[in-house]
């Protein structure tokens, strides 16, 4: 008997040290992160002298797989109203047992909610629907890992001013029963336009259709897979529009929502006459994964006077107003009664050349061009029609009222030009290239008239060899010989403008650079050519056809590539929307934007169909936009999207506002970025601090 005391008492001994290796703070968990419970289960085995336990034998109860419970979680809630889902991580060890185990908690991407790092409680942010991969890791070396899915899915319903939430005009849809098909008393959507292509952080569009009587009720469905925002709009009678619009948190949502998926909008009618609801018409939408940022400056032509819209805003401001002019000391400034236009802007925005009674450059970043008296350099005598500048801001070529070359500095000195000499006659459009190695022009100009149009004109590249230098042109495409091949027809090449990459030139082709038609109509196409010579040019039909007809002119891409797209603005008169809240039926020219996909093959039109530039008044002929640069958002500047951020993700902030907050999402390809390490991919992308996207790098 005191043989085998004894041998207990090495037993109790040994259970004694091993419960001195938990920690005092938690007297559960041992110093390697493991549980107690589960070491101190050890074999004891029998032998002649009595009972022993086994030092060599390790702990049977070890980890063999680790599962979260619920392993897929689903979520509905509603677009701003946070949802929060439990979830546990649940051990099987090599007993058969299975209980709850401790870990770490984290998710592959925050875009869709949050996750507690140590609780594993997940929370929907509710401002995008989405797929959230959820991971789990055991605190102890030797556990396991697991991971589950939790789905969000976002709903919205946006009822009359008696109705707020729509459940009682819902269920007056629901009464009536299911929708009956009838061509010729749905709701036929006007605007946007099926298929159209937004950037991520456009304004809502004013949804436009037709057909109705006083008393009747649009249901206005936006849908993806994980988002559905319903919108109830009555007709009021007098003065309706047959218009509606989202809020504009909400529109964003649906943006963001299910990242590359096209968004279906459809409109029922609920016919009060005819106690029934008519199944509308659906058009789809998709989102570019990327925001539009910058400046647009344009021409409203019937005032003369240049406007310009700040992208992502409905903001319209004046520029340069009427007046006389005066000076400030020594410097020149002006107040304007006359026409500025024929305007482009340097690469970074700061100066504006325009055309006028002479030759203006503005500063903008010295006064507000919206307020009365504006710096400018002049030069008496000297007046261009269309001019460039360099990227370096250093050197402007122009084309005078005579179609010939100047060449000059920026402060308008004359430069001397070396090497081969460029034509100096019958040119006009010259725009310089992004990376300074060459300017487009277009060359052996023929129909030159003093209003500065012409009928016949080749696309020509001059490459710049050295400083004020340049090589021999480079024709690139003859404009005669689309005159049989284009929709348009006519022998003019004109307007050429580059992509940020400097990879491919835009241009417009038309019978005469006014681009118009006997009854007024704008009449033209746009191309996408590679700045090579034998180069074959591509036609932007889903950006410039209305139907079958092109009706596109004046084409300017933007500075920047967002979203995997090159973003390009334009004008033309196919009608916008409706004829009550739009242009129907007037052929007033409007901006329109489209995307064109920077993965262009060469032979593929590249464009997508356009949307219709926000903030302008669609009571003006508005036209030849040219595009300005501007910084993407920082952190804890205010946002709309995701996409307008350096880095980081537009969320809601402690003030309420949206602002671009930490930690950062790596931003995909296209994205805007602040530097390499904003990029996903670790190395497979870089950021080009030119133009502050995620690009892949080349070679």
């Amino acid at each position: 008997m005191k043989v085998l005391a004894s041998r207990w008492g090495t037993v109790i001994a040994l259970c004694g040290a091993l419960l001195a290796a938990c920690s005092e703070d938690s007297p559960t968990r041992c110093g390697d992160g493991s549980r107690c419970v589960d070491v101190l289960r050890i074999d004891v085995v029998s032998n002649d002298d009595g009972i022993l336990p086994r030092a060599d034998v390790p702990a049977l109860r070890s980890i063999v797989s680790v599962r979260i419970d619920p392993p897929m979680a689903a979520l509905t809630t509603n677009v701003g109203t946070p949802a929060m889902q439990a979830l546990r991580a649940l051990a099987t060890y090599t007993d058969g047992t299975e209980s709850q185990v401790d870990g770490s908690w984290s998710l592959m991407d925050n875009a869709v909610g949050d996750v507690e790092p140590v609780t594993g409680l997940f929370t929907a942010n509710a401002v995008r629907g989405g797929v959230a991969q959820v991971q789990f890791r055991t605190a102890s070396s030797g556990g396991g890992s697991a991971s589950a899915t939790v789905t969000v899915t976002l709903t919205q319903r946006i009822g009359p001013m008696a109705d707020p939430l729509g459940a009682m005009t819902e269920g007056r849809f629901v009464e009536l029963g299911m929708p009956v098909t009838d061509a010729t008393a749905r709701a036929e959507i006007d605007y946007p336009l099926d298929g159209v292509m937004f950037p991520q952080n456009i304004t809502p569009p004013l949804v436009q259709w037709g057909r109705g009587v006083v008393g009747d009720v649009y249901r206005l469905r936006y849908q993806k897979v994980h988002i559905t925002v319903t919108q109830y709009i009555v007709h009021t009678g007098a003065g309706f529009t047959f218009s509606g619009q989202l809020p504009d948190d909400v529109w964003p949502r649906i943006a963001e929502t299910d990242p590359g998926q096209p968004a279906t909008l459809t409109i029922d009618r609920l016919d009060v006459a005819m106690r029934r609801v008519v199944a509308g018409a659906s058009i789809s939408m998709q989102f570019a994964p990327g925001s539009v940022s910058g400046i647009v400056y344009y021409w409203s032509m019937a005032q003369g006077q240049l406007h310009r819209i700040p992208a992502g805003t409905t903001s319209n401001q004046r520029l340069f107003p009427a007046g006389i002019v005066g000076t400030a000391g020594s410097v020149p400034t002006y107040r304007y009664s006359g026409c500025i236009a024929c305007h482009q802007l340097s690469r970074d925005g700061r100066y504006l050349l325009a055309n006028g009674d002479l030759s203006y450059v503005f500063d903008l970043s010295m006064v507000d061009p919206t307020g009365a008296m504006v710096p400018v350099l002049v030069r008496a005598g000297y007046r261009w029609y269309f001019s460039t500048m360099s990227p370096d801001n250093t050197r402007i070529l122009g084309t005078m009222g005579d179609a010939t070359l100047t060449y000059v500095d920026s402060n308008l000195a004359p430069v001397t030009i070396g090497g081969s000499r460029p034509p100096m006659a019958g040119v006009a459009h010259p725009y310089w290239s992004p990376d300074n190695r060459a300017v487009a022009i277009i060359s052996n100009v023929t129909g030159w008239t003093t209003n500065a149009s012409f009928t016949g004109g080749d696309l020509t590249l001059l490459p710049i060899t050295a400083l004020d230098t340049f090589g021999p042109p480079v024709i690139l495409h003859r404009g005669a010989s689309l005159a049989t091949m284009d929709p348009a027809g006519g022998n003019a090449d004109c307007f050429p403008s580059w992509t940020p990459d400097s990879r491919y030139l835009v241009f417009a082709h038309t019978p005469n650079t006014r681009a118009t038609t006997g009854d007024g109509r704008t009449f033209g196409s746009m191309y996408i050519i590679p700045p090579v010579a034998g180069g074959t040019p591509v036609r932007l039909g889903n950006a410039a056809d209305e139907g079958m007809t092109p009706r596109a002119h004046y084409p300017n891409l933007s500075p920047f590539i967002s979203g995997g797209q090159y973003w390009i603005v334009f004008y033309s008169d196919r009608f916008y929307g409706n004829a009550l809240a739009g242009t129907r039926g007037t052929h007033r020219p409007q901006l329109w934007v489209s995307a064109i996909s920077q993965t262009f093959d060469g032979r593929t039109d590249p464009s997508h169909v356009p949307y219709w530039l926000p903030g302008q008044d669609v009571a003006q002929q508005n036209a030849d936009a040219v595009w300005a640069a501007s910084a993407c958002r920082r952190t804890t500047d205010t946002c709309r999207t995701s996409t307008d951020c350096c880095s980081g993700s537009c969320m809601r902030g402690a003030d309420g506002m949206f602002r671009c907050m930490p930690p950062p999402s790596c931003r995909r390809e296209g994205e805007s970025c602040d530097r390499d390490a904003d990029c996903c991919g670790m190395g497979m992308l870089m950021c080009d601090t030119l133009i502050r996207t995620c690009q892949r790098p080349i070679g």
